[in-house]
């Protein structure tokens, strides 16, 4: 799968392009989601695992934003933070909302299970 992993922790980013690349994802890192925006214009991915916090652009503002585009790709939101709307990100089309650090294990899982 080509994945685009987009999170302004670059640490976070590195261990998940290995993590994945070892399971033979094609993945594509961001310290932004105006940089992933930028790549996403002229590149397609299977799959987009954001941030929900980051600077100017959350990964929640990030996946409107796609939506508005008409681009239905499956969004995972990762956090270091305990949620209160959970459920309504689901409702409103994320795909899955995964908490680190242990949730970075559970993505390889639901690649799996998507691919």
């Amino acid at each position: 799968m080509k994945v685009a992993i987009i999170d302004d922790e670059l640490d976070i980013c590195i261990i998940l392009k290995f993590m994945l690349g070892r399971e033979g994802h094609e993945v594509h890192t961001f310290t932004s989601a105006e940089l992933a925006q930028n790549f996403l214009k002229t590149n397609d991915v299977d799959i987009i695992v954001c941030d929900y916090h980051m600077k100017k652009i959350s990964g929640y503002e990030l996946f409107q934003l796609m939506k508005k585009e008409n681009k239905s790709i499956p969004f995972i939101l990762l956090t270091g933070e305990s949620l209160t709307n959970t459920q309504q990100l689901i409702d409103d089309g994320i795909h899955q909302v995964l908490f680190k650090p242990q949730g970075l294990d559970e993505l390889v899982k639901v690649l799996k299970e998507l691919n």
